[in-house]
């Protein structure tokens, strides 16, 4: 998690050898709200080099499909990533900026 233009970010690794399909998981900073943002259709992270994708946290998500509708706090937080069910959670806990 860190910095980019002055947005907060936060990024997903797949180590695997496949690429993963996103689109229709939960995004949150708030673990009580699981459903708090909503991965687009067609979103994926790709494998090896390419295994990262770059989620912003600015609370903007009409900006594009890679901005979230939550920031981050400075203080430090979870993220939670859900399944479409929201069912399966996959907390990360960030420490300082």
């Amino acid at each position: 998690m860190g910095r980019c233009n002055d947005n907060d970010f936060f990024e997903l690794f797949n180590p695997g050898a496949q690429p993963v399909a996103l689109g229709g998981l939960y995004v949150t900073d708030d673990l009580l709200e699981p459903a708090k943002h909503r991965i687009a259709n067609l979103s994926f992270v790709g494998a090896g080099e390419d295994g990262f994708v770059r989620f912003i946290a600015d609370g903007d998500p009409e900006q594009g499909a890679d901005h979230v509708d939550f920031g981050l706090s400075q203080f430090g937080e979870s993220i939670g990533l859900y399944s479409a069910a929201l069912s399966t959670t996959s907390p990360v806990n960030r420490s300082t900026r």
